[in-house]
């Protein structure tokens, strides 16, 4: 028995032996288990920290924020998302610089963080690079096709760069994958309505309404593509409605805009009445004064016209319309001389880009036997808008022949 002790205490010596052996020759791999193990550790503690910056980012506590992600960098600083949101907070205090290195660090450690190349691009945009700027978008689109902020912002950067053709496409092609988002719509009905196709507009803009029902932003919009449209009827429906929606009560625009669909449809009274309670309401709303005089020099109204741009000159001094609608009256009195000095006041009160002044001045002028004063006006008129069609035109016919 004593044989059988001693033979068992020799067996377990030596496995204690072949183990202590073991631990010597293996302890590469052991620092290593260790070394792995901390890394998880140290990994597991920042990611702990970073959803607490994300939270105090997600509150607007930029500060805590800042702070809570140096804490999690000094733990792990090789975490791209703890650059990528040190780059956001950095892009949200309008550091941009800084916003674009802290993100290319993330981009460095994970050249497949998607949102990293988005946010790069905002800076980009802001920087007005819209070439790299839409490099960037696309980039992050690419890396992730299923998300809608990274396809509306790589379409958003081509219509910037005038690739409005392409970046339709780009949408059009992606409605049935996005069968459920209503952005995607609207977007494209706004590219419609920049190249002035208002039926596809309101089209888009319905579509975008049965995907979120009830929305007043969509619902104004599309009452303004069927208007352009000549869908009058529908758009008057679509504005009394919002017209009587008691958060909105205070929109005189849309009243404004219901007075004006009133008038397209034939509702002449309509429209003039609503005008009218508008600035019986606020005598000094010059817009709906504006419009009250629109209407009466539509409805030839002329005494009518003359006596409220009267109203709006004195209201606004410092605006064109007034003196638009006081000349338009006065020249087709014929009263040349004196439609030409209102003419002449609007087109030097009128936006940039503003050709109506200049044209009816061009017209006053060449019905007084001033050609080249006209010939003038109207070359001004089509260098402020090249696409106006109707100054050519008139440049045309008074421009010396070769």
């Amino acid at each position: 028995m004593h044989a059988h002790i001693r033979a068992a205490f020799a067996a377990v010596t030596g496995l204690m032996l072949t183990g202590l052996v073991g631990c010597k020759t293996t302890s590469p791999s052991h620092e290593e288990h260790v070394n792995a193990a901390n890394k998880r550790w140290s990994e597991l503690r920042a990611g702990t920290v970073l959803q607490m910056a994300q939270q105090q980012f997600d509150a607007g506590d930029l500060d805590q924020a800042e702070r809570t992600l140096v804490q999690a960098i000094a733990i792990d600083s090789e975490i791209p998302t703890l650059h990528l949101l040190s780059g956001r907070v950095a892009l949200e205090r309008g550091q941009l610089e800084r916003a674009y290195h802290r993100l290319d660090k993330a981009i460095e450690l994970d050249a497949n963080l998607a949102p990293a190349y988005y946010y790069q691009g905002v800076v980009l945009q802001r920087w007005s690079r819209y070439e790299t700027a839409l490099a960037r978008y696309t980039k992050a689109y690419e890396l992730q096709p299923d998300n809608v902020a990274f396809l509306l912002a790589r379409a958003e950067m081509m219509v910037e760069l005038e690739q409005i053709d392409d970046a339709m496409a780009l949408l059009e092609d992606k409605l049935t994958y996005f069968d459920q988002n209503a952005a995607i719509r609207l977007a494209v009905a706004h590219m419609h309505l920049m190249r002035h196709e208002y039926d596809r507009a309101a089209d888009y803009f319905q579509q975008a309404l049965l995907l979120q029902p009830d929305d007043p932003k969509t619902l104004e919009e599309l009452a303004s593509a069927q208007l352009a449209s000549g869908q009058t009827d529908q758009a008057i429906r679509i504005l009394e409605r919002l017209t009587n929606d008691p958060e909105l009560l205070q929109r005189n625009d849309l009243k404004r805009s219901l007075a004006t669909a009133y008038f397209a449809s034939g509702r002449t009274d309509d429209a003039r009445a609503l005008c009218m309670k508008l600035v019986r309401t606020d005598p000094n709303d010059v817009e709906s004064w504006i419009k009250l005089a629109e209407i009466a020099w539509l409805s030839d109204d002329q005494p009518g016209a003359l006596l409220i741009s009267q109203r709006v000159r004195a209201l606004a001094p410092n605006r064109h319309e007034g003196y638009l609608l006081a000349g338009l009256v006065l020249q087709k009195r014929g009263q040349n001389a004196e439609a030409l000095e209102m003419l002449d006041r609007a087109a030097a009160l009128a936006p940039a880009k503003s050709t109506e002044p200049l044209i009816l001045r061009g017209i006053a002028l060449e019905a007084s036997g001033r050609y080249e004063e006209a010939e003038a006006a109207y070359a001004e008129a089509a260098r402020r808008q090249p696409d106006d069609v109707y100054a050519q035109r008139l440049l045309a016919r008074l421009a010396p022949q070769p």
